[in-house]
């Protein structure tokens, strides 16, 4: 076996073992029988990237995450971060392999309606490996608040970063998007529109596909719940990643042999995502998905048996187990046995990688010797726990294409296809219960001929009518092994094979001609070099191209100042061709350009078809897509603030009815109590004298009324999702308070007190704003004002609101009253001994009268804010009416008595202002 056909079989293997998360779900939940639900297209993607991945320099796997606010609903856990730390194990641990000249590079971005880097590209080692998992664990937790899903953003974002990154690279770069989202398309009202800009035929999913990136789309998409979707969406997102599902389609069809192919899988929890993305690396490295296993429920005695056929390279366990669940134990078919540890590197024979990430173990064993019989091995977990086990088989073999040494246009040409053992030698076929060899001829199926040795053989003509410069080939290869039938395959090789035309007739140069990005209105410019014949001059003669372009391009064309060019003997010509469209698009250009060469003294010619494509990118206009960015979030906010005004502005209103009434006595307020003061002995309030109705025909929501000499309005706040607040005030300017509620006032200055909705008010206590005797200190005297909206009259609840009043500590009210006092002094000295007041002459014919009680002076500033706490409703101690917002906003606040009162002064001794704004009706 020679040294590069053992390394290329050493990588296949590799490749096949170490990507991989783990085919895993979560405990208790319910176990697939064969795990991932694959299709038949998304089975030969993985198979295509294993293929690339086996004779490439490095493999690009570009992280792309939805941060879509629906995410809060689907994974509220965040558990796609532990299913990209998985990932990035499990590419750490194939870029690491020592047997593997594999490059492995990654980078981490995240996508709603734009898309955003936020680890660039880097071998997954090292520091930047744990930059990638810092990125994971810490900030991505919290990316979930954007409001759109544009798949647009997520596939241009990584189109362009995976072609930017392989263009600074030599060698051959494998590029994989391994895309998560958990919701359907969604732009708003553009959504239609984006849809056909991806699936249109050469649109943005043609385009990708064309850039030989190979798709697999990670999907979340739950059936219930808020982020749910419906059957078409998860239709039309495995459409986008392989071509068709159901009715919908997506791009050309079927996926032209150039174009990269996708796979879909999804996850119809959030707890199965680290086994989504375990499936996905795992069948990019090659693997056959086996059984499913939940144990111990199914495994006998204990026990889950592994069994193995010839032509079988090895195979992979992934368990994920209960946190107590002690270490599985692995048994060989020769009697040994091991613990599954990271420690375990070797077992009966076999070579044993073990990896153990937060309870996910994987186990690769890899067989030494190729050639095994049909043999058992064993996985014994522990009982007491219970353990979910995924099996994947690797297929030790490789897929051989033997072309001969020139394929001559004119003639016909025989290419070769042989199963390659690991150890180098041809594999018999016959050691399977069945076997399949598909081939593909430029996307033509082909049928090979067995030939002796365990080979195949396909004949391949090659007109001189319609020539074209290369021909592509693709085999696959899928067996049944035999006595257990275990499935093997797909196992996939392709290989692009130049055409030789006969030594009198020019040749041409590159055989396919990939031009620059179109990028907006620019035009773009290739070129093709014309080799002369050495036998003689010779000619070439450009025709009309055939090309596809997306339908919002317009008109494309592919043109050269020349129409014909003479290519003299021994020499070459280079003709430059212009790539223009009428206007920008995103999608994928490909065309053929028809060139009919002449043999030499124009005895023969040939039509030789180039290819040739290229990338449409509309560039961004920043500030506009900025603009309109902050117009729609400006507008969603218009419309969810006018929807909650309303709404507030509905329901937080006064409702009185028939039965209101009022009573107003003249009362005085000691520390034992409060008394009445009218000289009418008895109960503080009599039912059948005391009470007024209020003056309603009907039972009404109001926004505002007056009682009792008091005028009941209501208050916004700027935030309409904030209730509105109810509050009372006496039009003559007088101090009212609210005796129960912990902030009793609304102002510094006594104007407006609290009251609630929706019409049972309590009882408000009216006080004259000036100082009357000594007594101040040690009583108030002033007006009880009481609203009794009671079904069953006053009399049936009379005597429990008595008590309440009678509760409420008179003590500091009267100390309230005392600092109101004192505060609405204040002002009348400010305002008095101002320049600007004193400047100001009394209007004629009116006489002095106390400043305190003017209601432009008595009122102090408008009272426009106030937070939670200070607009807290009435509620007596014991009442059945208890506000949340006031028990938790003063619940740390000291005694009345011993409070520090605000003053409403707006100089040094002036309160902060409150952030809380609001607006009366």
């Amino acid at each position: 076996m020679s040294a590069s056909r053992q390394s290329n079989w050493t990588r296949v293997l590799r490749v096949a073992t170490v990507i991989g998360l783990g085919a895993t779900i979560s405990i208790g939940s319910a176990v697939p029988a064969t795990g991932a639900e694959l299709s038949e297209t998304g089975s030969e993607a993985f198979a295509d990237i294993a293929s690339c991945a086996a004779t490439g320099d490095r493999l690009l796997a570009a992280i792309v995450v939805d941060t879509s606010g629906s995410l809060r609903q689907t994974d509220p856990q965040d558990s796609r971060v532990g299913a990209i730390l998985q990932a990035l194990e499990s590419l750490a641990q194939l870029n690491s392999s020592s047997s593997s000249a594999l490059d492995v590079e990654a980078s981490l971005a995240t996508f709603s309606d734009v898309y955003r880097t936020h680890v660039d590209w880097g071998s997954v080692a090292d520091a930047h490996l744990a930059s990638l998992r810092d990125f994971a664990n810490g900030p991505l937790r919290g990316m979930d608040n954007d409001d759109f899903t544009d798949y647009r953003a997520a596939l241009r974002g990584a189109q362009q970063s995976l072609n930017d990154r392989a263009a600074a690279l030599d060698g051959t770069s494998c590029k994989v998007l391994l895309w998560f989202t958990d919701g359907k398309l969604d732009v708003g009202a553009a959504t239609e529109t984006a849809r056909s800009e991806l699936c249109t035929p050469q649109g943005i999913v043609d385009g990708v596909r064309g850039d030989k990136i190979s798709v697999v789309a990670l999907t979340l998409f739950t059936a219930a719940g808020k982020g749910s979707v419906e059957e078409v969406d998860r239709d039309r997102l495995r459409a986008i990643a392989e071509g068709e599902s159901g009715a919908e389609r997506c791009g050309t069809l079927p996926v032209p042999p150039s174009s990269a192919r996708g796979a879909n899988l999804n996850a119809d929890d959030a707890t199965g995502m680290r086994r989504l993305f375990a499936q996905a690396t795992a069948m990019i490295e090659g693997a056959t998905p086996g059984l499913s296993a939940l144990c111990p429920q199914e495994c006998p005695d204990g026990e889950l048996p592994i069994p193995v056929d010839p032509g079988i390279g090895g195979f992979r366990l992934i368990l994920e187990r209960s946190p107590s669940a002690a270490a599985p134990k692995l048994h060989a078919a020769d009697g040994s046995s091991a613990t599954l540890t990271p420690d375990t590197k070797s077992l009966g024979g076999a070579d044993v990688v073990v990896s153990d990430l937060d309870g996910l173990l994987t186990a690769d064993v890899t067989f030494a010797d190729p050639d095994i019989e049909s043999v058992e091995w064993r996985l014994a977990a522990d009982p007491a726990g219970t353990t979910v086990v995924d099996l994947y088989y690797f297929w030790g073999a490789s897929l051989l294409i033997e072309p001969p040494s020139h394929l001559f246009v004119g003639e016909t040409s025989t290419v070769s296809f042989r199963l390659i053992h690991s150890d180098g030698s041809v594999l018999d076929p016959a050691i399977y219960d069945s076997f399949d060899l598909l081939l593909s001829l430029d996307g033509v199926q082909r049928t090979a001929r067995p030939s002796s040795g365990g080979s195949w053989s396909l004949d391949i003509d090659l007109p001189t009518t319609e020539a074209t410069p290369t021909v592509q080939i693709e085999a696959t290869a899928r067996a049944y092994t035999s006595p257990n039938r275990l499935s093997l395959g797909p196992l996939t090789a392709s290989m692009e094979l130049a055409t030789s035309l006969p030594p009198s007739f020019p040749t041409v140069s590159p055989s396919r001609l990939t031009l620059p990005t179109i990028v907006g209105e620019d035009a773009v410019v290739g070129t093709l070099t014309i080799a002369g014949s050495e036998r003689g001059a010779t000619r070439a003669c450009f025709n009309e191209s055939a090309i596809n372009s997306p339908e919002s391009a317009g008109t494309a064309t592919f043109t050269s100042a020349l129409d014909c060019i003479d290519v003299p003997q021994g020499e070459t010509v280079m003709v430059e061709f212009n790539l223009s469209t009428e206007r920008p698009a995103d999608g994928r250009i490909d065309g053929v350009l028809p060139i009919t060469l002449e043999a030499v003294d124009a005895s023969d010619t040939v039509t030789l078809n180039v290819p040739f494509s290229t990338t449409m990118v509309r560039p961004v206009n920043e500030p506009l897509r900025l603009l309109f960015t902050a117009l729609f979030v400006v507008l969603a906010l218009a419309v969810v603030w006018l929807t909650a005004e309303a709404a507030r502005r509905m329901s937080d209103k006064f409702i009185l009815g028939l039965d209101a009434r009022v009573a107003s006595i003249e009362a005085v307020a000691t520390p034992a109590g409060l008394r009445r003061s009218d000289g009418r002995g008895g109960s503080l309030l009599d039912a059948a004298f005391d009470f007024q109705p209020v003056g309603m025909d009907k039972r009404r929501r109001l926004s505002s009324f007056s009682a009792g000499g008091l005028d009941f309005r209501r208050s916004f706040p700027l935030n309409p999702l904030q209730p509105g607040k109810g509050w009372v005030k006496d039009p003559g300017g007088k101090i009212v308070v609210s005796p129960g509620a912990r902030d009793m006032v609304l102002n510094p200055d006594g104007t407006r007190a609290p009251v609630e909705f929706p019409g049972t008010l309590g009882a408000l206590f009216i006080a004259d704003p000036r100082s009357g005797d000594a007594n101040d200190a040690t009583e108030a005297r002033g007006r009880l004002v009481m609203v009794i909206d009671s079904p069953d009259g006053v009399a049936s609840v009379l005597e429990e609101r008595i008590d309440e009043i009678q509760r409420v500590n008179w003590e500091d009210v009267i100390e309230k009253l005392r600092v109101i006092r004192s505060v609405r002094a204040d002002q009348a000295a400010k305002a008095v001994s101002s320049p600007k007041a004193s400047r100001k002459p009394s209007p004629k014919g009116t006489r002095s009268v106390h400043v305190e009680s003017s209601e432009s002076m008595v009122s102090g500033p408008p009272p426009t804010a106030w937070d939670d706490s200070a607009t807290a409703p009435t509620s007596f101690a014991g009442s059945q009416s208890h506000s949340p917002t006031r028990e938790k906003s003063g619940a740390d606040k000291p005694p009345l008595a011993t409070r520090t009162e605000p003053s409403t002064n707006q100089g040094t001794d002036a309160p902060p202002p409150s952030p809380t704004k609001f607006w009366d009706d």
